[in-house]
């Protein structure tokens, strides 16, 4: 399942840590889920970040 995200920007790490929130929440129900149409900005933040902060 793609979220589409053509419309979003993603301006810091917790907004990247509430993504990786969603995602995961997808995946704990057995549904696997990828994040499509990021900016390229918003793609860097994500690589470079996903993982490494928390969403609490």
């Amino acid at each position: 399942m793609g979220l589409k995200l053509q419309m979003m920007r993603l301006w810091d790490t917790p907004a990247v840590a509430v993504l990786d929130a969603v995602v995961a929440k997808f995946a704990d129900r057995g549904i696997k889920a990828e994040l499509v149409g990021l900016n390229e900005h918003a793609e860097k933040l994500h690589v470079n970040t996903t993982g490494k902060v928390s969403s609490h």
